[in-house]
């Protein structure tokens, strides 16, 4: 959980125990509330174990511990380890990438995060950067820009949310090819369909041959008599990925 307090403190429970586990409390961010809007468990990184289906998202034998969850807020974003009995905290870098605010995180199985801003824009995130976890690419006019008439804190604050639709695909193998399929929604009433794939050209950065391509778009101003502005909300049914 993350409260809005001026220290934005975020604990992590146990729920049996109805008791927030040792070691497992402290700052998210120190600024007015709210300035962190979410935040987002890996759903590929079993907390110190190794999925050999997501070795790139978990921990392996000998290596750095996965990203257990993120937080994400007003002009950045935090990865979580629970390592060592403790919460650790490593911030991430926008590199050349706008600096804006985070309004939604989504991890993917290859162990990248995407994110979605005010301005429409989806931001790629490497954690495995050598310099420290940073953005890497972005994808501009993803959605419809509302970043001019952007108040975080107002309550027509801009909207943007990420899910991945499909990841039976994903193969951790390198050199096979696989795709993951991944919605996105924000103003202007879109939802976008993307698939995360491999480049076909390898580049000097292993981590970042990566490319999120466009696939279909969904118009919901022209299904239906209603109009819909803005999408706040989305996600798909865990036992059937045909239904949003």
């Amino acid at each position: 959980t993350v409260c809005t307090d001026e220290g934005h403190t975020v604990r992590v429970w146990d729920w049996k125990s109805q008791s927030a586990l040792e070691g497992m409390v402290t700052n998210a961010y120190k600024g007015e509330p709210p300035a962190v809007f979410g935040v987002v468990w890996n759903p590929y990184a079993p907390v110190g174990a190794f999925d050999p289906k997501y070795p790139n998202a978990t921990a392996t034998e000998g290596s750095e511990r996965p990203v257990d969850f993120l937080t994400f807020g007003i002009k950045h974003m935090a990865f979580w380890n629970l390592g060592n009995g403790e919460l650790e905290k490593t911030g991430t870098s926008f590199a050349e990438c706008q600096i804006q605010d985070v309004l939604h995180a989504c991890f993917l199985p290859s162990g990248h995060i995407l994110t979605g801003g005010p301005n429409g824009s989806i931001t790629i995130y490497d954690p495995k950067d050598p310099q420290g976890p940073a953005a890497f690419h972005e994808i501009k006019g993803a959605h419809v820009d509302r970043s001019a008439n952007y108040d975080p804190r107002s309550d027509d604050a801009a909207h943007m949310v990420i899910k991945v639709k499909d990841d039976t695909q994903y193969s951790p193998v390198p050199g096979e090819e696989w795709e993951v399929t991944v919605l996105s929604g924000g103003a202007g009433g879109v939802i976008k369909e993307w698939k995360w794939r491999p480049k076909a050209v390898p580049s000097a950065r292993p981590n970042q041959d990566f490319e999120l391509v466009p696939s279909r778009t969904f118009d919901l101003n022209n299904i239906g008599s209603d109009h819909c502005p803005e999408i706040v909300a989305l996600d798909i049914d865990p036992f059937d990925a045909n239904k949003v």
